[in-house]
């Protein structure tokens, strides 16, 4: 749950400062993951709590919903 809370956070922060979500090695490298790959779970579990969306098959599509810009995880 700690990871999944970091990547959040770092997702938010990201979107902060640029106009493009981060990739998925970016959110792996910040958040200490060895596997660009481990993040998929996270964002999944996320994406259940419609903290964010994605777009399947679209890099870079991560976008925070409305809930997600007030949630506190």
């Amino acid at each position: 749950m700690e990871t999944t809370r970091s990547i959040f956070a770092f997702i938010r922060e990201y979107l902060a400062m640029h106009p493009w979500s981060p990739s998925l090695q970016e959110i792996a490298d910040a958040c200490g993951l060895s596997h660009a790959s481990s993040v998929i779970r996270h964002l999944d579990r996320l994406q259940g709590w419609d903290l964010i969306e994605r777009e399947p098959g679209v890099a870079r599509s991560i976008v925070v919903t409305k809930k997600g810009e007030t949630a506190d995880i």
